[in-house]
């Protein structure tokens, strides 16, 4: 979006005033090709904030300083003008860099400004432009179970080998022929010489596992070897690895040559590199596995490999009407006080919406949620409770039937007219049982049907069959 400080700039005299936007992406060729423009602004722009805007749709990438535009690349020709990464997913990243070829300085003797240096923003804001679409991590998120090689194991997204996924062996590995799978048709299983490190890993198109912060990485492996080796993972943040010294046995994993099944969890990776927990957005490469040089040949066999745990980005909030309770009557003019508990795992409720059917009553923003009705109809009402949580998710609650009467409403009367009392039926029995139900002053809304037990109470004199 923006850079400031360039060569060009410094030698102008003005290294904070003038702002340069680039694009950058490769020819068919592989060549580097780049696009750029800047803008010199009329004041020291270090000494305020100002407002950087980018402008990003499927026909042209535009640049704004303070809402002026200053660069405008046209982006239309897709894949075929060599522009396909300018349609494809980004990420957003604030960098803040002291020196180097941008600026033509090399040495800390020619860095004029105080470190360390200090880059200070205020917001971010993300807009949706007609027609193309904001591509947001958190909704494009696995969940569930994340395959990268089972065939039995259930998963709601996979690596596809040849197409968004290779597996390499880097050193000193080979394929063990006719090697038995624990699971399906495939395994990987491997064989390292002694005297030489041996390492392979898969390399795959980015895969977003930010919902896995609190999952693992399972697979079953069989290996009797006993001295080091390592299992890893790398992000866009880099690499992080689980040792396993020689002899060590944990996470499950067992130096037996039989098969067991190996669980290791999210946030062991993490440990073992600061701030990678937060850069699952980010899956490089999916499973790396090396070691030291081996003392001895070995065997390595791995399969039904996944990552498990995975929440939904955003669960959804709960919310329930706790009064009145169902079948609640009410005498015409009824003034009704709904109440609502309303919770969510991960965030908060916004507001509680509350329904008469489908026509909004009121809401309420603040827990405990209610609502009073005033005035309610003389009629058979259902109610619910709507609860929106702070990322735009709902959940409707069960309904509620209450009954608003008119004053001096009478009871209904009803007795069941077949079966006959003391009738006789052999088991097993289809009956059918009809009733003689009729109110005076209003309409019949529903008839209840009890089998009556000795635990079961019985709103009338019981029949006996």
């Amino acid at each position: 979006m923006m850079e400031v400080g360039s060569v060009a700039a410094l030698a102008a005299n003005l290294g904070k005033k003038q702002v340069s936007s680039a694009a950058h992406w490769s020819n068919a060729t592989g060549g580097h090709e780049y696009n750029v423009s800047h803008i010199d602004a009329p004041v020291d722009l270090s000494l305020d904030y100002h407002i950087y805007k980018t402008v990003w749709t499927s026909q042209f990438i535009k640049m704004f300083l303070d809402g002026v535009e200053y660069y405008n690349f046209d982006i239309s020709g897709g894949a075929a003008a060599n522009l396909s990464e300018f349609h494809t997913p980004h990420f957003l990243l604030l960098n803040l860099a002291v020196g180097g070829q941008y600026t033509g300085i090399f040495n800390a003797a020619g860095i004029s400004a105080a470190l360390p240096g200090k880059m200070l923003v205020d917001y971010i804001k993300l807009y949706q432009n007609p027609g193309d679409e904001l591509y947001l991590g958190d909704d494009h998120a696995s969940g569930g179970n994340f395959g990268v090689l089972t065939e039995t194991t259930p998963v709601a997204d996979s690596l596809t080998y040849g197409t968004n996924a290779t597996l390499y062996y880097w050193n000193n590995l080979t394929n063990i022929p006719n090697a038995v799978p624990y699971e399906g048709n495939h395994l990987w299983a491997v064989h390292a010489n002694a005297g030489d490190w041996f390492g392979m890993g898969i390399d795959n198109n980015y895969v977003n596992l930010n919902n896995f912060a609190t999952g693992s990485l399972k697979f079953h492996f069989k290996s009797s070897y006993t001295d080091q080796y390592k299992i890893g993972l790398k992000t866009g943040h880099g690499e992080t690895w689980i040792n396993f010294d020689a002899g060590l046995q944990k996470f499950g994993l067992v130096r037996d040559g039989q098969w067991h099944e190996v669980t290791i969890p999210l946030a062991d990776f993490s440990n073992q590199a600061q701030g990678m927990d937060n850069d699952l957005h980010s899956l490089k490469a999916a499973f790396m596995f090396a070691g030291d040089p081996a003392s001895a040949a070995a065997d390595f066999y791995f399969a039904n490999m996944y990552y498990t745990g995975g929440i939904p980005t955003n669960p959804a909030p709960t919310v329930g009407i706790t009064s009145p309770a169902g079948n609640s009557g009410f005498t015409n003019p009824a003034n009704i006080t709904i109440t609502a508990d309303a919770a969510d795992a991960n965030g908060t409720v916004t507001q509680v919406d509350f329904y008469n059917g489908t026509t909004l009553l009121d809401s309420d923003a603040t827990a405990p949620y209610s609502f009073t009705w005033n005035n309610a109809r003389s009629d058979t009402d259902i109610l619910i409770a709507n609860s929106t949580d702070n990322f735009g998710a709902t959940t409707a609650s069960s309904n509620v039937l209450v009954f608003v009467s008119a004053a001096g409403n009478l009871a209904p009367s009803a007795s069941i007219t077949t079966p006959g009392d003391n009738a006789a039926f052999l088991s097993p029995a289809n009956l059918s049982i009809t009733t003689s139900v009729t109110d005076g002053d209003n309409g019949i809304y529903k008839v209840d049907f009890f089998k009556y037990t000795s635990t079961t109470p019985c709103p009338s004199k019981p029949l006996r069959i």
